[in-house]
Order: structure tokens, then C-alpha cells, then sequence
């Protein structure tokens, strides 16, 4: 649970001061947003689960981490110019308020 949630934040720490160029900005974001947003639902589950979960569940939780930790570092390799990470930023928030 600690490293979804540890996961999460680093993944907005990174994409907070990274950058984005030409249009795959939204699509970008969005696909961040929906790994964060699956992140932060698998959370909750397990937070809010008092019985043992099953092993397919920590199974697609660690493949989850896993995605997320290789989209992460293809993303702040592309993404470093200031005004874009701005821009990144902005619409990666604006995807995320969709997740609910």
C-alpha cells in the first residue's frame, strides 16, 4: 500500500517539474492520469479491505507500480523544458479531477 501511494506522489513530483512537447501533451497526461488515477482507486481498496487480498489483485497491483515506474522515466527523459512542464502539469491536473 505504502508504494502505491509512495508511487503516486513521486510520479506528480516528476511530471510537476518536467516538460511536454507537441500534442501528445493531453494524450500524455491523460494516460498518466489514468495509471494515477487506477493507482489511487488500488489504494483505496486495500486501505478500506479487513480480509487477505487475493493474489490476482497483488498481482495487477505490482504490474501497475511496474507501468507506472517505466512511463514515469520515458516521461521525464522527454519532458524537460520548463514552460511545457507548466503546461504538462496543468492538463495532468485538469485529467486527474476527471478521475473521480
Amino acid at each position: 500500500m505504502k508504494k502505491v501511494i509512495c508511487l503516486t506522489a513521486i510520479m506528480f513530483s516528476i511530471f510537476l517539474f518536467s516538460g511536454c512537447s507537441g500534442s501528445s501533451l493531453e494524450a500524455d497526461a491523460k494516460k498518466l492520469a489514468d495509471i494515477t488515477c487506477r493507482s489511487q482507486k488500488m489504494s483505496m481498496e486495500i486501505i478500506s479491505k479487513s480480509r487477505s487480498l487475493d493474489m490476482n489483485f497483488v498481482s495487477e497491483t505490482n504490474k501497475l507500480a511496474a507501468d507506472a515506474a517505466i512511463l514515469s522515466q520515458e516521461l521525464k527523459d522527454k519532458y524537460k523544458d520548463p514552460e511545457e512542464a507548466q503546461k504538462f502539469s496543468v492538463t495532468y491536473l485538469k485529467a486527474l479531477s476527471d478521475c473521480q
